[in-house]
């Protein structure tokens, strides 16, 4: 592993210096979150290539779940503080697929520290004076960069590897089985919902985001292959069903390692029922999982907040539509949450939905 290079990049009229984190225009510092910044350095480090929403999500919030819409926010602020009076276009969003930094890229190399180090020799006997020094100059400099190198690994290995205690959890696309495309809207929300309530339930139980769970839609792999690939010691399966226009939902918690069932259980509900079905199903996965619920933690998971049916669905449709990041689905996506927003004009997350779509738009 060798140990982190940094650099100067200048693009436009700024400057991005790595290593101490600072964006500038000129002598003007740009204010940036510490995530936004780490955003655009992945993004001008590769620049001119597609960088995956998974990819960014990875290296910006390692081990740790987030939204996309957190990644939207980012982006949105970068583009803020980049654009200038001309127009110039920095960050360019590729559809379905994540982000490329488009500006021209140069590299500057900072100035060298130790020009003056070797001297310009005036003798044979100043030269092996000379050369002493700097042999001791270089052990020095070796014993400073292994020090370096090590503290790097020692911080780095604590950000990356899997925090002792901590169980991961991958929630898998919910399968459409009723024969009908036009459910996908609703089995999809549900994993995000569901997604979403099991990441914000213990800090011990992480739950792998969104974006790479959504990567197994229809997958024909194993439970161990996925297990390993996404380092989850528990996957969460399940499927919709219809039948004489009842719905049923069966879900299944599965032990990765050796592929065991650990909890199953099937529920049948109608339309009005989909929060209490999503709050149930969160709060049963998580007392199976010996991660310790505090009490408060699981009556919050299984509390169904007061939302009128037509909202919550309309709201489920719009998030569809918001997920496709194309220009003809942002405006359907809007239109959906205003109609949430509409039926029930107490909804936060119709109003969270729009805002999500004026960002990305």
């Amino acid at each position: 592993m060798s140990q982190p290079v940094h650099r100067l990049y200048e693009f436009g009229p700024y400057r991005l210096n790595s290593a101490q984190q600072v964006l500038s225009e000129g002598e003007r510092r740009i204010p940036l979150t510490p995530k936004a910044f780490q955003t655009l350095l992945v993004l001008v480090e590769a620049q001119g290539r597609v960088v995956a929403k998974d990819e960014l999500l990875q290296k910006v919030w390692p081990d740790t779940f987030v939204e996309e819409a957190t990644l939207a926010q980012n982006v949105f602020t970068l583009r803020k503080q980049l654009e200038n009076q001309r127009g110039t276009i920095y960050i360019e969003t590729v559809p379905k697929k994540g982000y490329r930094f488009v500006a021209p890229v140069r590299i500057a190399e900072p100035p060298a520290h130790n020009e003056s180090a070797t001297p310009i020799l005036p003798s044979i006997q100043g030269k092996s004076r000379t050369w002493s020094r700097l042999l001791g100059l270089l052990g020095t400099m070796v014993l400073i960069a292994t020090s370096a190198f090590l503290l790097y690994r020692f911080d780095n290995s604590k950000i990356r590897t899997k925090p002792s205690g901590r169980i991961m959890l991958v929630v898998l696309p919910v399968q459409n089985l009723t024969g009908n495309a036009a459910q996908e809207y609703l089995v999809d929300g549900i994993t995000e919902e569901v997604i979403a309530d099991l990441g914000s339930s213990n800090p011990r139980l992480g739950v792998i985001a969104r974006t790479s769970s959504m990567a197994y839609k229809d997958t024909k792999k194993t439970v161990q292959d996925i297990g390993k690939e996404l380092h989850a010691d528990y996957v969460l399966e399940s499927s919709l069903r219809e039948s004489s226009g009842q719905m049923r939902f069966t879900a299944q918690l599965i032990r990765a390692q050796d592929q065991t069932h650990v909890w199953a259980h099937s529920y049948d509900y109608t339309l009005k029922d989909v929060l209490s079905l999503q709050g149930d199903l969160a709060s049963a996965v998580a007392a199976e999982i010996p991660i310790g619920l505090a009490p408060e933690s699981l009556a919050r998971l299984s509390s169904v907040p007061a939302v009128q049916p037509q909202a919550y669905d309309a709201y489920l449709r719009g998030r569809f539509f918001w997920n496709k990041r194309t220009a003809p689905a942002l405006t359907t996506a809007r239109t959906y949450f205003q109609q949430a927003t509409e039926i029930d004009p107490n909804f936060a997350l119709g109003y969270a939905g729009l805002s999500d779509c004026y960002q990305v738009m």
